[in-house]
């Protein structure tokens, strides 16, 4: 294997390692069911929903923009839900 890829793999795991002990939300895991009566539970708050994945780089990428929304809509009837599909 060349080096760079160890390095890599070290640098991943090192960087893992590193914010291990960071201070994140727990996110809930919720079956598809359980995801649909959420967002069709009859309420007037609007759900905007993002399938996204790791290894999907423009997925990653356009994070932040959800975390804008997020902040710009959180005194209001909309929640952001971000739903991983890495598991």
């Amino acid at each position: 294997m060349p080096i760079t890829k160890n390095i890599n793999k070290f640098f991943v795991i090192f960087m893992l390692m590193g914010f291990a002990n960071a201070n994140a939300q727990k996110p809930s895991v919720y079956k598809i069911d359980d995801l649909t009566k959420r967002i069709y539970n009859n309420s007037d708050t609007i759900y905007v929903v993002n399938f996204w994945a790791t290894w999907c780089k423009p997925c990653v990428a356009e994070l932040p923009e959800f975390e804008k929304l997020h902040q710009t809509y959180n005194d209001k009837k909309v929640k952001v839900l971000l739903v991983s599909m890495d598991f």
